[in-house]
């Protein structure tokens, strides 16, 4: 009945394997016709726009206006012409992306089948693909779109009852079937039936292929509790911890698609959705998942990239990169040690307390208000600006409050200035010599005699964020009653002083950005964009509080999915211990935390090894792919360390991997390992200033390699000289679990701490 084919993946019997592909045949001609039949039409569209244009060019701006004014039939004339332009235009735009659709789908029209049948009627052959694919003539459906309500019990269930929902409500049935297949060039390679949700058999064979240069679409192999994240639509804020190499951040990006074809009647698209990122060279990494699944890719930053345009250019502002390049590697700087408390402290939830309780001290206690009096007339009282400030305004931000307050008074004192500029020329007329020039002079004046009571009410209604956040810091005793005590006033003088003199020579640390934005946001109220309902924060263990709290204020209202790995802190001093946090600053609305346990990248033999790395206890799984044990590798020296590496490099070559990383622990490592090795190598080094993801062999900081995936990994100088602080216990971790098939870790004189509690069973040693 069944027959075995290559890699433990079968296919049935020859007349059935016949009859998918006279079928798949059928199929690509309709995708044939149809982008034949839409090709014709676009033609059309486009000669009627090159007419309409060129009517409108020639013919239109010869007779738009009279020589007496506006000829309102050629006016309307034109907007008539508009009107049809624009409507061509989109008809063009719409039948060019049903084409490329269309032509996305000719290699591969779809990759499973689901036999179905609901309670009381025929069973129904569900074939799924990247799109839904109508039979022109008949509207009958030839491929579901693999987001469709239906398509979800492919996904979800086994053979029997399934069900699913839709706009009618839950449908329930059986499924009698569950067929994958790999379709290539329109030709039908193999099928495969399953009993059960596709996974060791076929998902094996899929990911011991070797990694491609960008994040590739995961919708043949999405398991049950991918699908769970993928289609959640009930909550305000999603939170996802999933293991490393579980495919969080693919994962992500099939919601994002979802959530674009869910909403697709309610006006939410690829521009209404934002992802930040850990670092421009993570975005360009995943930048091709969503067009290879027929969607425009959503908006991609980083916090840093966000943060920057809000700040301007009048500061330099440290990223992330910089500051984590500084933690580690300048372990000798003599104020280290304080300026990891300064960082530490910073992006800690007590300052974010501070901060909180300083806005309000600034309402309360810092703006003060007197009565304007002019020429010894009082144009408006203290109590009335008190109590504009303080109760007509008080739902706007403090900044917005006293700018409404400066125009208000400026709207009093407007008529006064008239009436000021008539009596100084009166009084210019009886000096001799000032017959000519009495206007420019009586206002130079006027300026002059205002000047000092402008001044005072711009002094009084004006705030600069940044200086106000400096002055935290300048007020030794309001630093020490705002802060608690955890800290000496030493250690919160010297915390204080350094923020005082970065501030005074434009300079901000990466640390000082979130008070500052806070700040921005509680003052001024700026950080708000209304065009954007949905948010993905990916890497959520490396945010502070102080961003989740920006996140909230920045995307008031909008639905938030968060994914994370807590185990994969990079960060020694900033982040999330635990998702607590997240969940109290944004306390309104639905909210679900789903853990995925199960790791799909590495080999079993490098998840056992990284798993160990881990002190505490976990639950992760991993699929049963076997491979090679990961190398624990001992040099004498670093010369050898490097000769070592570029061997071992040409040999995994030799054996076919694709994708290989030099992993360092930092830029200036990075950069003395590439600077030996290029030379002897074809070789790039990847730097905070690439934007673009590179292919091949490469030597990367630790930092950067978040988020990414490697054939093979090879760890520079894994001593206990250079890893022994066990804050960067996960660091560590985070680099090793980069690793798909093969793992090597170089040291020499000791091994670094992370290792020694490891089995020596689970690696091999040179």
């Amino acid at each position: 009945m069944f027959k075995k084919l290559i890699g433990g993946i079968f296919i049935n019997n020859k007349a059935e394997f016949k009859w998918e592909q006279i079928r798949v045949n059928k199929v690509v001609e309709e995708i044939n016709n149809q982008i034949e039949k839409k090709s014709e039409s676009i033609r059309d569209y486009k000669d009627e726009i090159v007419k309409l244009r060129r009517f409108m060019w020639e013919e239109l701006p010869h007779t738009t206006v009279d020589m007496d004014g506006t000829n309102f039939e050629d006016v309307n004339a034109m907007e008539q012409q508009l009107s049809k332009l624009k409507e061509e235009e989109f008809k063009h735009e719409f039948y060019y992306g049903q084409i490329q659709k269309l032509k996305r789908s000719l290699d591969a029209p779809y990759f499973a089948r689901v036999d179905f049948k609901e309670e009381e009627e025929e069973i129904e052959s569900i074939y799924i693909g990247l799109s839904t694919l109508f039979k022109e003539d008949t509207q009958d459906i030839m491929v579901y779109d693999w987001r469709a309500p239906i398509s979800s019990i492919y996904y979800d269930y086994e053979l029997g009852k399934a069900s699913y929902l839709c706009e009618n409500g839950k449908i329930e049935g059986d499924i009698s079937l569950k067929r994958q297949f790999k379709i290539l060039n329109s030709k039908l390679k193999y099928m495969f039936d399953s009993n059960i949700k596709i996974d060791d058999e076929i998902l094996q064979e899929i990911l011991s292929k070797n990694s491609d240069t960008k994040m590739k679409s995961i919708v043949t192999t999405i398991q049950k509790e991918q699908n769970k994240v993928i289609r959640d639509d009930k909550n305000q804020l999603l939170i996802v911890q999933g293991a490393a190499g579980s495919g969080k951040t693919s994962i992500a990006l099939h919601r994002v698609a979802y959530l674009i074809y869910r909403y697709r009647n309610e006006s939410i698209g690829a521009k209404n959705i934002i992802i930040f990122s850990p670092n421009e060279i993570f975005n360009d990494y995943i930048s091709d998942v969503l067009p290879q699944l027929g969607e425009q890719n959503m908006q991609q930053t980083t916090f840093f990239e966000y943060a920057s345009t809000i700040l301007g250019d009048e500061y330099i502002v440290e990223d992330s990169i910089d500051q984590m390049e500084y933690l580690l590697s300048s372990y000798a700087d003599k104020d280290y040690k304080l300026n990891v408390k300064g960082i530490k402290y910073k992006g800690s939830n007590d300052f974010l307390q501070v901060i909180k309780r300083y806005i309000k001290y600034l309402e309360e206690e810092v703006i003060k208000f007197h009565d304007i009096v002019y020429r010894g007339k009082v144009i408006e009282t203290k109590e009335s600006l008190e109590e504009l400030f303080y109760d007509s305004f008080s739902y706007w931000p403090i900044k917005i409050r006293l700018t409404k307050i400066r125009n208000r008074i400026f709207d009093k004192i407007k008529p006064l200035q008239k009436i000021r500029l008539k009596e100084i020329e009166e009084e210019m007329k009886f000096k001799a010599n000032f017959e000519h020039e009495i206007k420019p002079l009586s206002r130079l004046q006027r300026y002059r005699e205002f000047k000092p009571l402008m001044d005072d009410i711009n002094n009084m209604t004006s705030i600069d964020t940044i200086e106000v956040y400096k002055n935290i810091f300048k007020d030794k005793d309001l630093f020490m009653n705002l802060s608690n005590l955890d800290h000496s006033i030493d250690e919160l003088n010297y915390i204080g002083n350094k923020t005082i003199n970065n501030i005074e020579n434009k300079f901000i640390s990466y640390e000082d950005v979130s008070p500052i934005l806070m700040l921005k946001a509680e003052l001024e109220g700026t950080l708000r964009a209304f065009d954007i309902k949905h948010v993905v924060i990916d890497e959520a263990q490396d945010y502070t509080p102080f961003q989740y709290e920006i996140f909230k204020h920045i995307f008031k209202g909008s639905k938030l999915t968060v994914l994370g790995d807590l185990n994969q802190s990079i960060h020694p001093y900033m982040g999330l211990s635990d998702y607590n946090n997240i969940v109290d600053i944004f306390s309104e609305g639905k909210k679900s935390i789903i853990k995925l346990t199960k790791s799909y990248r590495s080999t079993r033999e490098i998840f056992n090894f990284t798993k160990e790395i881990l002190l505490k206890e976990n639950n992760i799984q991993t699929i049963n792919r076997p491979g090679d044990k990961p190398k624990i590798i001992n040099v004498a020296n670093e010369d050898k360390m490097i000769n070592k590496i570029i061997g071992d490099i040409k040999e995994l070559q030799e054996k076919g991997l694709k994708s290989i990383a030099v992993i360092c622990k930092n830029a200036k490592d990075s950069k003395r390992v590439y600077d030996i090795i290029k030379d002897k190598i074809d070789i790039e080094l990847i730097t905070k200033e690439d934007i673009r993801f590179k292919r091949g062999l490469v030597v990367i900081p630790s930092y950067l390699s978040k988020g990414l995936e490697f054939d093979g990994v090879l760890v520079y100088n894994g001593s206990r000289a250079n890893y022994h602080l066990e804050n960067e216990r996960k660091l560590f971790y985070t680099m090793c679990t980069r690793a798909l098939h093969n793992l090597n870790i170089y040291y020499h004189d000791r091994l670094t701490p992370f290792l020694e509690g490891i089995s020596s069973g689970l690696y091999e040693t040179e």
